[in-house]
Formats: structure tokens, sequence, C-alpha cells
């Protein structure tokens, strides 16, 4: 019973025929993220990305990245997040859009073995501005689910496996 439990966690990992994209849609892209975090308390703590994105082969946009985030202890396994997300892309072509991304997850380790599976599930809303008329548009919504994110915890790695499925609605 354990081996087929086991399998049920894992299988998210094979991805061998899953398309998230068409084939139009695939480009080579360069993403350079930095993760500070400062805890505040051993209860809570302030993280967030800082990044820049541009594609390789077409250089009439990139996109500059700056998430903040605060997370906090809920009491036993469970963790609360919410942040807010701001992705500016800055175009040759058209007009400069900024998109804002406020987001809340829901984190908790179960079940409770030796190496724990780290679960997150997060709902964001999509709000994109035009940057020359700043007409604005709720332009989707969506779900997160990072379901197994194995970490091996110990004082020398943290490696991250993780699936995610982001469906828009």
């Amino acid at each position: 019973m354990k081996k087929f439990i086991i399998l049920i966690y894992l299988f998210p990992l094979y991805q061998a025929t899953v398309f998230a994209q068409s084939g139009q849609d695939i480009s080579k892209q360069l993403w350079i993220d930095f993760n500070p975090d400062y805890s505040l308390n051993p209860e809570s703590k302030i993280y967030g990305d800082i990044g820049v994105r541009r594609e390789l082969e077409n250089r009439d946009w990139w996109r500059l990245v700056v998430r903040p985030a605060y997370r906090t202890w809920l009491g036993g396994r469970f963790y609360l997040s919410a942040g807010l997300g701001n992705f500016f892309t800055f175009n040759k072509i058209i007009d400069n859009r900024w998109e804002i991304r406020p987001f809340q997850g829901l984190q908790f380790n179960w079940p409770q073995w030796q190496t724990p599976l780290n679960h997150y599930i997060r709902l964001e809303e999509r709000f994109d501005y035009n940057m020359a008329t700043w007409k604005s548009k709720i332009s989707g919504r969506i779900l997160q689910i990072r379901n197994p994110n194995l970490e091996i915890r110990n004082k020398y790695q943290n490696p991250n496996f993780q699936n995610q499925i982001k469906p828009n609605y």
C-alpha cells in the first residue's frame, strides 16, 4: 500500500505527453532572477523575486519582474502566503504593459515521513494595464499547484523538484 501511495505522488512528475503551449508559442527565453528572503521571526518571513526576462530570438521586448510576498505559519503543518506580482513589459513595436498579479497561497507538508512532501496551492488574479493609455482589463486567473515539491532538508543541499499546473480560467 505504501508503494502505491508513493506512486500517486510521483505520477505528476511524468510529463512526456503533457503540453502547456502550442508549438507556435514556444520560444527561447533568458530569465535572470534574484530570490531574497528575510525571516521576521520563526513563524513568518518576507520573500520574493526580482528578475529580468527576455526572448532571445526576438529582441522586441523585455520584462522586469518584482514580486514581494509575505508568509506566516497558521499552526500545525500549514503556512499562508500572500503577495503582489508586478510584471513590467517594455516593447519596441506595441505599447508597454504593466501586469499586476495579487496572489494568496496555502503551503503544507504531508505526509510526515523522513522526507515530507511539500504541497503548495496558489491562486492569482491578473490585471493588465496599457501604460500608454492606462486602460486596464482583467486578463484571467491562475490556479497554481505544486504537487509534490520534494525537498531534501539538510544543511548542505536543498534541491527542489516540482510540477506546476497553471490553467487559465
